[in-house]
């Protein structure tokens, strides 16, 4: 009578390590299904954030190279408009050449 006791108590302890055992699985399965749940929540969260961090990043990039290519196309005006006064210099000292006087008002001509 006490080895069937024993074996009854012995079954019984089986049994509720195997209830352990699902809850436990339970539990976890839950648990994990929390933790998902929360990590989508503070992504919903955080993702206007990152937007915003992005797209000022984005700009300033924009901006700087705005930035540059107004330079540079100032500096590209700048050399046209030194390169259209040289070429018109010239066109007027020859000019002046070709009347006969020169910078300081003598003849090129040979006495």
């Amino acid at each position: 009578e006490a080895a069937k006791r024993l074996q009854e108590e012995i079954q019984f302890i089986k049994a509720q390590k195997v209830q352990l055992q699902n809850k436990i699985k339970q539990e976890a399965e839950q648990f994990r299904l929390w933790k998902a749940s929360r990590e989508k929540e503070l992504l919903q969260l955080l993702f206007p954030l990152f937007q915003v961090s992005f797209f000022q990043a984005l700009n300033q990039r924009q901006k700087l190279v705005l930035q540059r290519k107004t330079k540079e196309a100032a500096m590209a005006t700048k050399r046209l408009k030194e390169l259209l006064e040289a070429r018109k210099t010239p066109a007027r000292d020859n000019s002046v050449v070709a009347n006969g006087n020169g910078t300081n008002g003598q003849t090129n001509e040979k006495a």
